[in-house]
């Protein structure tokens, strides 16, 4: 597994001594993984539909099955090429990191071919995901054997238990790094 942070990267953002985060940064990546259901891991996808049968929401966008979508390369309805700029996009589409709204519309009986960058490198990777990596290593390398999470504030309290929150193995994620990958979580179709 390649990894997406460093422990500099943690030092800058919360501080402390750079080895004692570098045993538990693939843990995190992991548990990170598993909370969104997709790899974090930098490929190209090439997608081919003749006809859009159950990747199409009600809102006409493509829902990609293989994601999260970090840029697009080609984009072609029945055989003719959507023009994309140096970014991946142009003014009639919008991509997110799991969805392509072309805003011409789409229909269910056109055939549309696809090449994408599904995850993310160290350099690309969104500071959402970023942020998200760095606490969670935080979290794992304060408590590495951790099953719950409890949080106090004042004379509230919370326990996050045994994963309830969507963690890994037995890891549960608190509610701002859940935030922080809420846009990268893979949709439910």
């Amino acid at each position: 597994m390649k990894r997406l942070i460093t422990p500099d990267d943690i030092v800058a953002m919360l501080g402390g001594v750079a080895s004692s985060y570098d045993p538990f940064i693939e843990t995190s990546q992991a548990i990170v993984e598993s909370y969104i259901q997709a790899s974090l891991q930098q490929r190209t996808v090439a997608l081919e539909k003749h006809m859009i049968l159950y990747d199409l929401d009600p809102e006409e966008c493509i829902v990609f099955r293989d994601g999260p979508v970090a840029s697009l390369l080609s984009f072609e309805i029945d055989g003719t090429a959507v023009e994309l700029d140096s970014s991946g996009t142009n003014e009639d589409t919008i991509v997110k990191p799991w969805i392509l709204k072309y805003l011409r519309g789409i229909r269910k009986d056109r055939a549309v071919k696809l090449s994408f960058v599904a995850g993310y490198t160290a350099e690309t990777l969104p500071s959402q995901l970023k942020a998200a990596l760095i606490n969670t290593t935080a979290l794992v390398q304060k408590n590495p054997t951790m099953t719950e999470l409890s949080e106090s504030i004042g004379d509230y309290s919370i326990t996050y238990g045994g994963g309830a929150s969507g963690g890994s193995e037995g890891y549960a994620l608190n509610a701002r790094i859940c935030s922080l990958l809420t846009e990268f979580k893979r949709p439910r179709l």
